[in-house]
């Protein structure tokens, strides 16, 4: 690019010396615009007749700041600092027992202050965030507080009222719309711009991948409700199509991914399981996981880095040379290449395909183990959660749901999870009076002594379930226990 320019340069500066004219290089300056946050410090290589022009990320062109990144912050913070300095004139001219009446200090603000935020606004006011417009209404605010006398504590709405004024942000649409106006009247210089197409959107790879699963999980919550269609098997559909889009390509992307955005991710992930499982929003993330047995996403796309990398090592394998390649010289952000130390234990043992496909179950393994070491322990039981008997797999999705969320500790038939969202509702037992109501209690309860602990939650669903009164079938209510809500 500064090739080019420096081109373009040179054939200017000779057509403007063919008719006694120079370009001064001292009184140039280079900017480069873009959207990437490393480009922005670049010190352009861009010269006229061997002399350097200066590289400027802030220039000031008639009167409007702009930076590489078109965010036109700069030019904001710039307003802010002249209409505060302003403000100070209006506050010199009156107080709030004191000095001028209200028309002539408003009068003075339509003429040094307000014309600051207006300028110039159909360039940057349309791109200005949220933050910088509020800051700009509240240097408005001071004048209008001012100018009114009103105190800290009044309503913005009030000021405006009072001084029959409009706010910044609507304002500056004010100006902006006429400007637009005048672009369809005939050989207007922007007039070109109306029909052009918009530029192509820069969507981050995880926010199509977020839309995407969450439209995907929309298919989730036809097939099943907390009480009805489908079992909690049904996450072999999330399986087939919501989690191969979480995972596709995750090499590539996976290890660069911020903190923000992958929490984002499995928080996609989390809706699906507990639709899935049918638990509360109140259960613990760590349970769902535990439930179904799957890795959270972060964990998921870093055994799938690892297997990738591992294939690298192999003979031919057209990613091969990145293992030696020499680190830019720039700090650059993660990439699989940071799973390295993690693989290259098994680099001798990618010939055999044998061999290959054991060493991608070991690190399969590997992944699922830690993840599951690091689990905390169950809330319900004190230790970590065993697993679930297969048993479980009779029993209706309705009676399933509850258990889920009795082994999650958050249920709606436990009166320690209802009387945290209603005030009114006490956390004792409906039956014996005793504190707290929780999944612990029902197995305790001297109302209805059983040999059953909550661990039988997990080894022992189907026996669980009929001491609950749960129903067994989708035919069986089990009316008879008094646990049932429609039992005696």
């Amino acid at each position: 690019m500064c090739s080019k320019v420096n081109s373009y340069l040179s054939d200017l500066s000779r057509f403007l010396t063919a008719r006694n004219l120079q370009l001064s290089p001292t009184k140039s300056t280079a900017t480069i615009f873009t959207n990437w946050t490393k480009e922005y410090r670049l010190e352009l290589d861009i010269a006229v007749d061997g002399v350097k022009i200066p590289t400027v990320n802030n220039p000031k062109i008639l009167g409007v700041t702009l930076d590489s990144l078109c965010s036109f912050s700069p030019h904001t913070t710039a307003i802010i600092a002249k209409v505060q300095s302003r403000n100070k004139i209006l506050k010199s001219l009156a107080g709030s027992t004191w000095g001028k009446d209200k028309e002539t200090l408003l009068a003075t603000y339509k003429a040094i202050g307000r014309p600051v935020l207006n300028y110039a606004a159909p360039i940057w006011s349309p791109r200005c965030r949220g933050t910088q417009m509020r800051k700009l209404q509240t240097c408005q605010n001071t004048a209008l507080r001012t100018s009114t006398g009103c105190l800290l504590m009044s309503p913005i709405e009030h000021l405006h009222n009072e001084t029959l004024m409009l706010p910044v942000k609507e304002h500056n649409e004010l100006h902006s719309k006429p400007c637009l106006l005048g672009c369809f009247r005939r050989n207007h210089p922007c007039g070109h711009l109306l029909g052009a197409e918009p530029p192509p959107r820069n969507i981050p790879h995880t926010t199509a991948i977020i839309a995407k699963v969450q439209s995907r999980n929309k298919i989730l919550k036809s097939l099943a409700g907390s009480t009805w269609r489908k079992d909690k098997e049904t996450l072999a559909t999330y399986k087939a199509i919501g989690r191969p889009v979480l995972n596709y390509a995750a090499p590539i992307w996976s290890p660069r991914c911020r903190g923000t955005q992958m929490r984002k991710l499995q928080t996609c992930q989390n809706t699906a399981l507990r639709t899935s499982t049918g638990c509360l929003l109140m259960s613990p993330i760590e349970h769902l996981h535990s439930e179904t047995r799957m890795l959270p996403v972060k964990e998921h796309n870093e055994l799938l880095s690892r297997q990738f990398l591992l294939g690298c090592f192999r003979r031919n394998h057209p990613c091969s040379h990145l293992l030696g390649a020499e680190p830019p010289p720039r700090s650059i952000k993660r990439s699989f290449l940071d799973y390295v130390d993690d693989v290259v234990q098994y680099a001798d043992r990618t010939s055999d395909a044998t061999d290959f496909r054991q060493v991608l179950t070991a690190i399969h393994s590997g992944a699922i183990n830690t993840f599951t070491d690091s689990l905390p322990v169950n809330g319900v039981l004190g230790v970590k959660a065993p697993p679930i008997a297969d048993e479980e797999l009779q029993l209706p999705r309705e009676t399933r749901v509850t258990l889920a969320q009795l082994r999650s500790g958050y249920c709606s038939r436990l009166n320690s999870y209802l009387s945290r969202i209603d005030p009114d509702i006490s956390n004792i037992c409906p039956a014996c009076n005793e504190s707290p109501h929780d999944t612990g209690h029902l197995f305790a309860c001297p109302t209805n002594p059983t040999h059953l602990t909550p661990s039988s939650l997990w080894s022992d669903p189907v026996e669980t379930a009929r001491f609950l009164g749960l129903p067994l079938d989708d035919l069986d209510d089990n009316t008879d226990n008094p646990y049932h809500p429609n039992g005696d």
